[in-house]
């Protein structure tokens, strides 16, 4: 009755507290404000009571006057009980014009009493009165007026906390957002069969399926569906499967009785008000335990759900209590009930709690994310220590193998003849000897034994470090054959150094018996004789063939044995060629490193036919410039491309 003055008062208060005002004036004025509040307030009540029981009195000019009195010093606000008080003692005096002025000043007041309005006995004078018809067409008018106002307010709110989970869980596909709208639903379809104006509010006609034939109790029936899907959707917020394991199959269990309950509606003889309703609330205040429980155990989600179940209990406690009669009347506001006001709350509150779920996952998803960072983080700071120890040590036994590489390519030049003695012998010659690795399986040798001067180019099998340890086993049974079994002849040389190369490859056992090891390595070789004394040139060959120049500046070819110096199925003893002795002649010995480079403009090997027509257009030039023309086109035609075997050519022009 007081709010208008209260409000008022309020506004007055504020405008002291911002005002330049001293402090302890400011006190003053706040308690005289609010002992004014208070007087007035006690003042009106009195003057209410006091008119009631004039009334009773049959006094009825003393209560219109107290009521009078009560209007004119509060004539800020609506006071519809002012108003309908007034039109009753108006009536019990016999004024009906006055009682009717008062009546419509309380309808404008926002009067809704419709009980109250035709069963208060002491307008019944102003029922008997021609006026009555045309007062109840006003209240019916302003009454569905206000109601489908309060109706579409209900209905909007629902709907868009509706249309807000569904938007929700198609962002999330999370299905709490469902079981929400589906709680929403079936509530919403509860309150258009259990209140026949938002029935009407919805669709003009329910009558024609509000009982499906007498077949479907839809009050029944949709209760324990949203309580159904209450379950549901706690089980889903909560996390209980994975929370409180024990719980979730408890609400297990009242799923399948709110199931039952659903069916059970569905036979028009069972009437199940009453324990629906009282098995509902008491599951309610379960849930509240069960979202007691849930936050006690760390999980913030719970909390909204806690606050709406308390906002619904309270709300559904003051219909139980009215019910009983243990409170007079219950919440309302306008044409909200108590569940209404409830139902929109606990929607509101359990919206929020479903968002928190979301933001409660999406924080623990980033922690784990960040754990996962971390662990990952120290995995790779250990791989990484590891991954330096071991490169390390990869560095120590690459320094430790390059140093062992560095010292056998010191042994392997220490094996290969000195140009000098080469020189002294032939002076014009060339030696091009380019290993792909620092060690090479392919080498050079020279000797001279009495007169006669030997000279090769020699391609073990493989290169580097297993090819040299082959060059150096060759090269020995190459020295052993000349100086030990005093060979000069260069096919016989080469058929004692195939049996000095088996040989060491040959293992003795125990018993002294010989077997061969399965090591098949051996050499291709070009070995030149030449006897200046003599006047004789010889020349052998195993896989590797002798070019030369003759007498008429052409450039001629003597094919080798097709055998190797090494272990062979088929062996035979390898020829030795000789050569007319010309003062001037040309003659190359090669490996085959040079013809089997890969290069040029398709990356093709560059073969023995390209090779021999070089060797034939610089056969002319000196010596020295055939070396450096040599080594022009090799590294032309190979380009960036690696190169993929030893070279060794030899060129020498006799005296």
């Amino acid at each position: 009755m007081q709010s208008q003055l209260f409000c008022s008062s309020i506004s007055y208060l504020n405008f002291i507290r911002n005002s330049l005002i001293p402090g302890r004036v400011k006190n003053l004025l706040f308690i005289f404000l609010i002992s004014s509040l208070s007087l007035s307030a006690s003042r009106g009540k009195a003057l209410l009571d006091s008119a009631e029981k004039h009334s009773l009195r049959k006094e009825y000019k003393k209560a219109i006057q107290c009521t009078k009195i009560y209007l004119k010093e509060n004539p800020l606000g609506k006071q519809p009980e002012a108003h309908f008080s007034l039109s009753r003692y108006f009536s019990l005096q016999g004024q009906t014009e006055e009682a009717v002025f008062e009546l419509q000043a309380a309808f404008k007041d926002g009067f809704s009493a419709y009980a109250l309005l035709l069963n208060h006995p002491d307008l019944d004078q102003l029922r008997r009165s021609v006026y009555w018809t045309y007062l109840l067409t006003e209240f019916q008018n302003i009454y569905h007026n206000n109601a489908y106002f309060y109706w579409g307010i209900y209905a909007g709110i629902l709907f868009i906390i509706l249309v807000y989970n569904l938007m929700l869980y198609v962002s999330t596909k999370d299905f709490t957002f469902v079981y929400s709208a589906l709680l929403l639903l079936f509530s919403w379809h509860y309150e258009m069969f259990r209140n026949e104006e938002f029935g009407l509010f919805m669709f003009s006609n329910l009558t024609g399926w509000t009982y499906c034939s007498g077949l479907l109790n839809p009050v029944n029936f949709f209760i324990s569906l949203a309580a159904l899907s209450l379950t549901f959707y706690l089980q889903s917020l909560l996390r209980l499967r994975e929370l409180l394991p024990v719980l979730h199959k408890l609400l297990n269990v009242l799923a399948i009785v709110f199931t039952l309950f659903a069916l059970l509606s569905g036979f028009s003889k069972i009437q199940a008000n009453a324990l629906i309703f009282l098995t509902v609330s008491i599951t309610l205040l379960f849930y509240f335990v069960v979202g007691i429980v849930s936050w006690s155990k760390g999980y913030r989600p719970a909390r909204f759900f806690v606050i709406a179940d308390i906002v619904f209990i309270i709300c559904v406690l003051s219909i139980l209590f009215n019910y009983f009669g243990i409170v007079d009347s219950v919440l309302e506001v306008g044409q909200f009930k108590a569940r209404h006001i409830g139902l929109i709350s606990f929607f509101g509150l359990i919206t929020l709690a479903t968002g928190d779920k979301i933001i409660t996952l999406q924080k623990e998803k980033e922690l784990a994310q960040e754990k996962a960072l971390e662990v990952l983080e120290q995995k790779v700071k250990e791989r990484t220590s590891e991954v330096v120890q071991q490169k390390q040590l990869v560095e120590e036994k690459q320094k430790e193998i390059l140093e062992s590489i560095s010292y056998a390519k010191r042994l392997q030049e220490a094996i290969l003849p000195p140009e000098e003695f080469i020189s002294r012998e032939i002076p014009d010659n060339f030696i091009l000897y380019m290993p792909k690795d620092l060690v090479a399986g392919d080498f050079y040798w020279s000797e001279k034994l009495n007169d006669v001067f030997l000279i090769a180019a020699a391609d073990s099998t493989g290169h580097g470090v297993p090819g040299a340890m082959v060059s150096v086993v060759c090269s020995n049974a190459l020295n052993r054959a000349v100086k030990e079994f005093k060979l000069s002849e260069p096919g016989k040389i080469l058929d004692k150094t195939r049996e000095l190369v088996v040989e060491t490859f040959v293992r003795t056992d125990s018993s002294g018996e010989k077997s061969y090891s399965e090591v098949k390595d051996g050499m291709d070789i070009s070995l030149l004789a030449i006897d200046k004394k003599n006047k004789k040139v010889l020349w052998s060959g195993a896989n590797n063939p002798l070019w030369y120049l003759d007498g008429a500046g052409m450039l001629q070819e003597i094919k080798a044995d097709k055998q190797a110096i090494g272990k062979t199925d088929q062996t035979k003893n390898f020829t030795t060629h000789s050569i007319t002795y010309a003062e001037g002649s040309v003659f190359y010995l090669f490996t085959d490193g040079f013809a089997d480079q890969f290069g040029g403009p398709k990356g093709k090997k560059f073969k023995y036919k390209p090779m021999f027509d070089l060797l034939q257009n610089i056969s002319q030039n000196p010596i020295a410039e055939q070396s450096k023309r040599i080594v022009s086109a090799f590294f032309k035609w190979k380009g960036e491309l690696e190169q993929v075997d030893d070279v060794c050519i030899i060129g020498i022009k006799l005296p």
